[in-house]
């Protein structure tokens, strides 16, 4: 953390017990917050390693094992996700959702998958204007991949995220993908970088790091064809010829 000027880091798949875990606070002086799978097994448990000046922002960790097997726990998951959401908005508390999410956004996007039933967090997260970071810092995202899988012959992906508020994004410097070198895992490490004005009233170093413009389209598919006229299916179109005709899309 250190090495990186990291305050904040969220673990997954931690594999440590309880006892494990304080070893690891007291060898390496962090305050750390553990939870772990009751079932035991491999590829289980969270944490979040916090430097002590953050510390007061942070109170659990909560691990929630599910994977797509496991579709009632999954859309247990997501509508816990989803109160603690809307929980923070009713507070006027500012929003960042990060870790191993095991789907894909870009196949989300695709228009002929993401109607699955495992993407109601991405559509969830979209509805509550909360952005994808790796996108907005950078122009290449298409090739920037978390997981690395051992085997060649595997795709790599990225499936590890870190998703924020709009006011929260107005006070990032960056957001990247860096490699873990301390540590064997098939996962890369997804940074966000803070003003920490916004926090402890301190300001970190300007980053000379562009930042592309935020702009967020909510497509409203399920309020389409309601008795408002406004929503309406042929409103769709005739609004959309009217762009394309502005636009000169037209052969």
């Amino acid at each position: 953390m250190k090495n990186n000027d990291m305050d904040i880091y969220g673990l997954a798949e931690t594999n440590l017990s309880y006892r494990q875990s304080k070893i690891w606070q007291q060898q390496f002086g962090f305050h750390g917050y553990f939870d772990y799978s009751q079932q035991g097994g491999k590829g289980q448990g969270v944490g979040i390693i916090v430097s002590d000046k953050y510390d007061i922002f942070v109170h659990k960790a909560e691990y929630i094992n599910a994977n797509k097997k496991e579709r009632t726990q999954i859309e247990e998951l997501y509508h816990y996700i989803e109160n603690i959401i809307d929980d923070a908005k009713n507070k006027n508390m500012e929003i960042i959702i990060m870790g191993d999410f095991n789907i894909n956004y870009r196949k989300y996007l695709m228009a002929f998958v993401n109607d699955r039933w495992y993407f109601k967090l991405f559509k969830m997260l979209e509805n509550r204007h909360l952005l994808d970071t790796i996108p907005i810092f950078n122009e290449d995202d298409k090739n920037i991949y978390t997981y690395i899988p051992p085997n060649d012959s595997n795709e790599k992906s990225r499936i590890d995220y870190i998703w924020a508020s709009l006011p929260i994004l107005g006070q990032s410097l960056n957001s990247t993908v860096i490699e873990n070198d301390h540590f064997t895992t098939d996962h890369n490490t997804v940074t966000l970088s803070l003003d920490t004005q916004l926090f402890i009233g301190k300001t970190l170093p300007k980053i000379n790091k562009s930042k592309k413009k935020i702009t967020h389209t909510v497509f409203l598919y399920d309020e389409m064809d309601q008795d408002d006229d406004e929503f309406t299916w042929d409103n769709f179109r005739a609004g959309l010829d009217h762009e394309i005709e502005r636009l000169k899309l037209k052969d």
